[in-house]
């Protein structure tokens, strides 16, 4: 930076004794001091020093340039305000303080208003914004009482973060790296995800579900107990899945409450005669995981090998009585075979003659939401107390 101004030992030999100064030097004299109405810098009595910003109101505001040496072409530091983010942009200003480098890029800017804090940036969206573009640490919390120990540090070389010493939420004494303890929910999901000291509650797409739908849970009696996630406000719809293609170990047991248990069975609570499609079992024995529906047919709740068995016997002597095993209203449930009437085979009975009794087993794949039901055929009749229909889920497949 070039200085058009005299020194203090050249100002001197003006002023010797007897030596008459000229106006030029008088001159020189007074351009050498700062000037508080022209030069943009005041001190007055009982107020701190104040700087007057250099630039059009529209535009950046130069404030004050710091050099190394002012024979530097360029200042090491500069402070100005209502920066650029776009120098070749009027219209690009962002109100508020900023500091910058001899690279005239921003290095801390407060912003205006909403005393947003920019670091490396000059669009700071949120209360610190931190933007670098090398491999350094972009924030760090140092220990230095015995020797310079990382606490806490977020980086982008590995999209890394850790916490080398104890972290505590709710606590001002942790005991471990991270340690909680929380007042929060432990029932009721919201949208926020709910840690306490001995439970686990998920929120998200478990808001709104059933009061203990998606949580992880240590109990009074020292068990530790996982909460399926429910479909709506009902516990009968909670879901839990577990995968493990490699094997699963336990040691101990492991108790599965009834209502996660598929099965069935249902009993003919009248005598029935004629053809009925579907049949209707108004005597339901039990009905485990609440998935045989109306009274008429099991809903398959996901895909798996299931089990289902038809006994029934003839009491009549007016003609036969069978008892077909239907899948989805139209087909068969065993689908071995190339033709209808194989297919069909395989999932029938007969009984020709009064007393006759006679029981099909049948084992078979189904897919989640698949319907089955029973139809009788024939114009025989069966007794109520011995012709019922039974299924259970072997095992649950991807």
């Amino acid at each position: 930076m070039e200085i058009n101004k005299k020194n203090r030992t050249e100002l001197k030999e003006y002023f010797k004794i007897n030596d008459k100064p000229t106006q030029e030097e008088f001159a020189d004299f007074i351009e050498a001091g700062l000037n508080q109405a022209e030069d943009g810098i005041a001190k007055v009595q009982g107020n701190p020093l104040s700087i007057q910003a250099e630039g059009e109101p529209l535009g950046t505001q130069e404030v004050l340039d710091v050099y190394e040496s002012l024979t530097d072409d360029n200042p090491q530091w500069s402070f100005n305000l209502n920066p650029r983010v776009n120098s070749e942009e009027p219209t690009s200003n962002q109100p508020g303080f900023n500091i910058k480098d001899i690279t005239g890029q921003s290095r801390l800017f407060i912003k205006s208003g909403e005393g947003n804090v920019g670091v490396g940036t000059l669009e700071p969206a949120s209360k610190l914004t931190v933007e670098s573009k090398n491999t350094s640490s972009l924030l760090s919390v140092i220990d230095t009482s015995n020797e310079r120990t990382t606490i806490f540090e977020v980086s982008k070389k590995e999209d890394a973060s850790f916490f080398q010493t104890k972290l505590g939420i709710g606590t001002n004494a942790p005991k471990a790296p991270l340690s909680i303890t929380g007042t929060g929910k432990t029932s009721v999901p919201d949208e926020a995800m709910h840690i306490t000291n001995n439970c686990i509650l998920f929120g998200g797409g478990n808001a709104g579900q059933f009061e203990h739908s998606a949580k992880i849970a240590a109990n009074e009696n020292f068990g530790m107990r996982i909460f399926g996630m429910s479909s709506d406000q009902k516990e009968s719809s909670r879901r839990l899945e577990i995968f493990a293609e490699g094997g699963m170990t336990t040691h101990g047991h492991i108790h599965i409450p009834q209502q996660y248990v598929v099965a069935f069975s249902v009993s003919l609570s009248t005598n029935m005669k004629g053809t009925k499609n579907p049949l209707q079992f108004k005597q339901v024995n039990y009905n485990m995981g609440g998935h045989f529906k109306d009274n008429r047919h099991f809903r398959a709740p996901v895909k798996g090998m299931y089990l289902f068995t038809m006994c029934m016997r003839h009491n009549t002597d007016d003609g036969d009585v069978g008892w077909k095993l239907r899948l989805n209203d139209t087909g068969f449930v065993n689908g071995a075979g190339s033709t209808e009437e194989e297919r069909q085979e395989r999932s029938w009975l007969i009984a020709r003659t009064k007393l006759h009794m006679n029981s099909r087993t049948v084992l078979t794949l189904l897919q989640a939401g698949d319907k089955v039901h029973v139809e009788q055929f024939g114009s025989g009749g069966n007794d109520n107390y011995a012709s019922g229909f039974e299924g259970i889920l072997l095992q649950a497949v991807k």
